[in-house]
């Protein structure tokens, strides 16, 4: 490359975002024309613009002008405009329990909610229904997590259940969590007796049953969940 060439390409990289090899592509469609090759540039990124987004061409230019001609800028900027907090996550996670996770938390952001550890029911207690359902129910999936099965039995079970049987409509999962927690009360007084012998108890087999069962469902909680924070996305961020 010529000393001619090299203060061409320089030029044109100090008005576009431009890599070296594009630059040169360009200049040598454009015989050497600078103003040429950024003109083929710009085309270029509107045409990309308008087939990612579906906006018109004017559209497209206002918006790469104002961004300086940076896709990704132009790309989320546009997003931005044309879509809730809650429709962005949607698209840009395709795990459906993460889009989950960061919808609820996306709620309690914005609705300046104070935790102590964990959300209690009663400080969701002006959201609409379904965002409370959302928050609510991924409050108890996480605390479900963090600590263990038949700890989380015991964690706001009879709102949870409430929620997953008539906001979701699933009275089997909300049965086997109901039947799981029954299963560790009764068991409750033998299992304090082994921690006072043995200094230990473990999860009985009718409660590790339960728990299973409970994570075969746990997909179709998430799934239904998902489609129902879908259908109701005008009432999240």
């Amino acid at each position: 490359m010529d000393e001619i060439d090299k203060h061409k390409l320089e030029n044109l990289r100090q008005q576009l975002p431009i890599g070296l090899r594009h630059g040169l592509s360009l200049l040598e469609k454009a015989g050497g024309n600078v103003e040429a090759a950024a003109g083929y540039f710009r085309q270029e990124c509107i045409a990309l613009i308008v087939q990612k987004t579906g906006v018109s061409e004017l559209e497209a230019s206002a918006h790469l002008l104002e961004h300086n001609f940076d896709i990704a800028a132009t790309l989320k900027h546009i997003d931005e405009a044309r879509f809730t907090l809650t429709e962005l996550i949607i698209r840009r996670n395709k795990d459906k329990e993460e889009a989950l996770e960061k919808i609820a938390a996306a709620v309690v952001e914005k609705e300046q909610l104070i935790r102590e550890y964990w959300l209690h029911p009663d400080a969701l207690s002006r959201l609409q229904p379904e965002v409370f359902c959302l928050v609510m129910l991924m409050e108890w999936l996480g605390f479900a997590g963090w600590e263990d099965f038949e700890t989380a039995l015991y964690f706001h079970l009879d709102v949870v259940t409430d929620l997953i049987h008539r906001q979701l409509l699933l009275p089997e999962i909300a049965g086997t969590l109901k039947e799981a927690r029954a299963i560790a009360i009764a068991q409750a007084p033998q299992q304090k007796a082994f921690l006072e012998k043995d200094g230990f108890v473990s999860q009985t087999a009718e409660l590790t049953a339960q728990s299973n069962l409970f994570e075969t469902q746990r997909p179709v909680l998430i799934n239904t969940l998902y489609h129902f924070v879908e259908n109701n996305r005008s009432k999240f961020p």
